[in-house]
């Protein structure tokens, strides 16, 4: 399974026939719903090594506050990342990036970061009209953790 066949469907609402059947293929097949007072939750795929977060509408646009909308997908590429269940991702990452590729290598490949926060070792980029985030080991060594989203939906 890719993240990528998700992309597309950023925007939908889970209950959204494309949404809802492409869970039910990876075997979520219990209605998306946000928790009590939460403005997000997601569907893991551990064995793919990715998964995706929805966001409430009215975080991304001032809609229905129990409307959860397709807004992201966050990839483990790095043995840091690994939790009990989860493996890394094997597929191709966004902007020809490498799982291996350190801070500078990434900034030398997508252009200056748009934020970035010393504190977590993340930055931010934006990249075909999407917000990737990619959070770092120790020293801005290599990739841990990516994700791409909606703007405003993490």
């Amino acid at each position: 399974m890719d993240y990528q066949a998700w992309i597309p469907l950023f925007g939908l609402p889970a209950t959204d026939p494309k949404v809802v059947s492409l869970l039910a293929a990876h075997g979520v097949t219990d209605p998306v719903t946000l928790p009590p007072q939460t403005s997000t939750t997601g569907a893991d795929f551990k064995p793919h090594g990715f998964g995706v977060g929805f966001t409430s509408e009215f975080t991304l646009r001032g809609g229905a506050a129990d409307l959860p909308i397709l807004a992201s997908v966050v990839i483990v590429v790095s043995p840091a990342k690994v939790k009990k269940g989860w493996v890394l991702y094997a597929g191709g990452l966004p902007g020809g990036i490498k799982a291996s590729d350190s801070k500078d290598e990434v900034v030398a490949n997508l252009g200056p970061p748009a934020n970035v926060n010393d504190d977590y070792t993340s930055a931010g980029w934006a990249i075909d009209g999407l917000e990737l985030g990619i959070a770092f080991t120790e020293g801005w060594k290599q990739i841990k953790q990516l994700g791409l989203s909606l703007p405003g939906a993490l």
